[in-house]
């Protein structure tokens, strides 16, 4: 008789997770229950976000209010600048700073 060393490979649906064993089943579940938990974590930012473009609006000048949106809307005040088509940095930053004080009057 010839027997192999060799354990052929075998699935398990059960893991071991900090001492606490989960099927792949309570793994879904979890997985499920964090992007229901992170869909709600991000429609309340999203609704933080317009809260603050409504005081943006209401608090400072048109041009102000503008470079104020645009430049929360995008990753970097450089591809604000390229959205507003603003081409001198120090317009930009003067328009920027104007409306940054604006905002902290009401603060």
């Amino acid at each position: 008789m010839n027997r192999s060393l060799i354990k052929s490979p075998q699935w398990n649906d059960m893991s071991v997770s900090g001492g606490v064993r989960k099927t792949q089943e309570d793994k879904n579940i979890d997985a499920i229950v964090k992007t229901d938990y992170y869909s709600k974590q991000i429609e309340e930012l999203k609704r933080k976000k317009e809260n603050m473009i409504n005081i943006i609006i209401q608090n400072t000048g048109l041009c102000e209010s503008h470079v104020l949106i645009k430049t929360i809307e995008s990753e970097d005040s450089y591809q604000a600048m390229e959205k507003l088509d603003i081409g001198n940095r120090n317009k930009y930053f003067k328009i920027l700073n104007d409306g940054k004080k604006s905002l902290e009057l009401i603060l």
